[in-house]
């Protein structure tokens, strides 16, 4: 399934509707859109353009959730306050790495999980 914002600008453009680059201003298309604002096309590409706009407009509330939801997570959690103390690491990312290792006990190093990340080359075990 495309994403519905690739999804609308193709059929926009198809009628010759530019839509700016950047989520906020899809984001804000998409809601004219939904809001009933003129846009020229037949009607069929009008409903069509609705139901992308409101799976795209959808789309971004969750991700939303979801990110007050991880920066909330990263606030409980002892590890990901933790990680967050590493330059560059904010509480989204810090929250999926303690999601995913878990207590972090199975590297023998601070090297051997950078390898695992793929920001180093792999640590030879001797």
């Amino acid at each position: 399934m495309a994403c519905p914002d690739y999804a609308a600008s193709g059929l926009a453009a198809e009628f010759g509707i530019a839509i700016a680059r950047g989520v906020a201003r899809a984001i804000d298309f998409a809601k004219g859109i939904i809001e009933g604002k003129p846009s020229g096309l037949p009607e069929l590409a009008q409903d069509v353009l609705r139901v992308l706009s409101r799976q795209l407009v959808d789309l971004h509330n969750r991700l939303g959730w979801y990110e007050i939801t991880m920066r909330i997570q990263a606030r409980l959690s002892h590890q990901a306050q933790l990680l967050q103390t590493i330059p560059g690491v904010g509480p989204v990312t810090a929250s999926a790495v303690a999601a995913t290792i878990g207590s972090g006990h199975q590297f023998k190093s601070g090297r051997e999980f950078a390898a695992w990340l793929g920001l180093i080359a792999s640590v030879k075990l001797v």
